[in-house]
């Protein structure tokens, strides 16, 4: 299972929502989460939102970074299993924000959301590091 963190200046919890909605059926469990299933197939690939109060604690190096950027962070942890397809990549490409929107790819990369998503288009994988 591979994760990513979005980060922006509101909670996101109704845009991942909707965002997997377009994806396929959303499943609820019972701590606040959700996952879905792309096109409601496990062989596909699988995407879940995790509430967590506490990754604020993850990003004590960086905050000072990240408040240039976003004065009240709000963070949402996202983990996907790609299947046939990237349903990471799929989802990422679908997100259109109102707000202020950082990607952390947990592997030593921050990214704005527009960044992300060029990187999709050209066919890069986000989950790499350029560095």
């Amino acid at each position: 299972m591979l994760s990513f963190i979005m980060i922006s200046d509101e909670s996101l919890e109704s845009l991942i929502y909707h965002c997997f909605s377009t994806l396929g059926t959303v499943q609820h469990q019972g701590d606040g989460s959700f996952y879905v299933q792309y096109c409601d197939d496990i062989s596909k690939g699988q995407l879940f939102y995790i509430p967590s109060e506490d990754l604020y604690q993850d990003y004590e190096e960086e905050i000072v970074e990240i408040k240039k950027y976003i004065k009240k962070p709000f963070f949402h942890l996202l983990e996907f299993r790609n299947g046939d397809v990237n349903i990471a990549d799929i989802f990422i490409s679908k997100l259109s924000a109102l707000s202020n929107i950082i990607i952390d790819n947990n592997h030593g990369e921050i990214m704005s959301l527009e960044d992300c998503k060029d990187r999709v288009l050209r066919g890069e994988d986000f989950m790499l590091s350029k560095h």
